[in-house]
């Protein structure tokens, strides 16, 4: 019964008291049965010393076979009431939830190809925690955020599509805000050559892996002229390796020849956890939830722990297998946009502890002795692989860390672009395409 106590303690008050209660009678029960056994136990001690001393072995047998039957008797009991308590507790939550919190239908989605994508065709808006507010979102027929588009592309019309995770999506602001939107609007001012259509297939949480399956599967479709791959160096790293975490995703791993090889999302992992969030507002509760003691973590530590490995200039083995599975991603996909007629360019996206000289301070502190710190380590490291694939590669981490108050370009939660921030991305991005002739 303690686990019952337990499990009423943690989730509400309303079931303790019913729970408390069925415990309270089935303790009462059980001090009963143990008086009661007590005085059966002196009965059959006073019947054994009439009887005479050759009484058969065979009713002894019987008697403990009894005993050891009772035994396992209440502890099934006992665990059948452990279950329904938890049982009961769940379901109260999940009816209260219901009823009382608003709770809604989450954003993500389990997706079978590349992972997870948005709810697709959700539109309207929605309570975004790490902005503390409403944010207007829309999402497609295929869940990427942004209108929905024809797969030809109309007569004089130029794309480019934008691969890459949360900062991408930038789910934290409205949609007229993104780094994508402030792009196109840019891509289209008075004057332009062409009329520009910017199309966003990032989603919160993706790798380089995923942004691979996202060309091959939905961005490639819509024949872009132009992809954006940008790469997050506060995760895309750790990310494309499953050595280095255990987020459910599509990984690669790489073979003695170098050569890439899809490890997929098992079936059980993309149904189960897709019915539980059609389902149960308590699932997706909970999941927001840790979402948020995550993000507070994050802050409370300054993420120095977390982001050091990535600005190490001698990597360990592992980061160092990571680091030669991200170029090998990259390059791939390099290869796969090129062979479709399609111009490739690399973009990095800095990590706060670039740019703001506070953070920075603090990854130094907190970095270990073995960690040889070189705060421009992502950049040189992405650029070389640009440089040997030949396609064009934009880092922001001098804009940003040029800004009057970089301090101010993120939210400082989980340190999404804000809407300052996204348009500063947009406002280089589109420079630098400027400056390298690709757009006019």
């Amino acid at each position: 019964m303690r686990l019952s106590y337990i499990v009423a303690i943690h989730f509400s008050s309303g079931v303790v008291v019913l729970i408390s209660r069925r415990s309270f009678l089935v303790s009462n029960a059980r001090r009963m049965g143990a008086g009661m056994s007590a005085a059966m136990n002196q009965k059959n001690l006073r019947e054994q010393e009439t009887k005479p001393a050759g009484a058969p072995a065979a009713n002894r047998q019987r008697s403990a076979s009894g005993v050891s039957g009772s035994r396992a008797r209440r502890i099934v009991a006992n665990a059948g009431i452990s279950v329904l308590s938890v049982a009961l507790a769940l379901l109260a939550l999940e009816i209260g939830l219901r009823l009382f919190s608003g709770q809604q239908a989450p954003l993500l989605v389990r997706d079978a190809i590349v992972g997870q994508r948005y709810q697709a065709g959700l539109s309207g808006r929605r309570f975004i925690p790490e902005a503390g507010r409403e944010v207007e979102l829309r999402f497609n027929r295929l869940g990427f955020r942004g209108p929905d588009r024809p797969f030809a592309k109309p007569p004089g019309v130029r794309r480019i599509a934008v691969l890459g995770d949360s900062f991408v999506a930038a789910v934290q602001v409205d949609e007229a805000d993104t780094m994508v939107a402030q792009l196109e609007r840019r891509l289209n001012a008075p004057g332009a050559a062409s009329r520009w259509e910017a199309m966003n297939f990032g989603i919160g949480g993706f790798s380089t892996a995923q942004s691979l399956l996202t060309w091959r599967h939905f961005a490639r479709q819509f024949h872009p002229d132009i992809v954006l791959l940008c790469f997050y160096n506060g995760n895309d790293l750790w990310d494309n390796d499953r050595a280095l975490t255990s987020y459910p995703r599509p990984y690669f791993r790489l073979d003695a020849a170098g050569n890439l090889h899809e490890i997929p999302l098992s079936p059980l992992q993309v149904s189960g956890t897709r019915w539980l969030n059609e389902h149960s507002r308590l699932y997706v509760w909970q999941r927001e939830k840790i979402a948020i003691l995550r993000g507070l973590f994050r802050s409370a530590v300054d993420r120095a722990p977390s982001v050091a490995p990535i600005f190490d200039s001698d990597p360990p083995p592992l980061y160092t297998d990571a680091w030669r599975l991200t170029e090998k991603l990259v390059a791939t996909l390099a290869d796969e946009v090129r062979s479709s007629g399609a111009q490739i360019v690399l973009v990095d996206i800095a990590e706060q502890d670039e740019f703001v000289d506070d953070y920075w301070r603090k990854v130094v502190d907190t970095a270990a002795p073995t960690v040889k710190l070189d705060r421009g380590y992502p950049e040189k490291r992405l650029g070389r692989v640009a440089t040997r694939g030949h396609f064009p590669f934009i880092p922001l981490v001098d804009a940003f860390r040029a800004a009057p108050h970089p301090e101010q370009l993120h939210f400082h939660w989980q340190g999404h672009w804000n809407e300052a921030g996204n348009h500063l991305a947009a406002a280089t991005i589109f420079a630098r395409l400027k400056e390298m002739g690709l757009v006019q």
